[in-house]
């Protein structure tokens, strides 16, 4: 996968967790954690990503 398509992927990812309901926030957050199971999440540039970072990612799946 090119990574112009993880980094597009992540940030409408986060953007779901910023921005809708906790029900699908929780799914966006699980998505992350998938992915970053995976492989090494990149930095976003943007300042919304801020909001998400690998402590609450870590905090929501530790709570699963």
């Amino acid at each position: 996968m090119p990574e112009i398509f993880l980094r597009k992927t992540l940030r409408c990812l986060v953007d779901v967790v910023n921005s809708e309901t906790s029900a699908l926030a929780a799914v966006a957050m699980q998505a992350l954690g998938h992915i970053g199971l995976r492989i090494s999440l990149p930095p976003l540039d943007d300042s919304n990503s801020g909001k998400v970072n690998s402590y609450m990612l870590t905090e929501f799946l530790l709570d699963k």
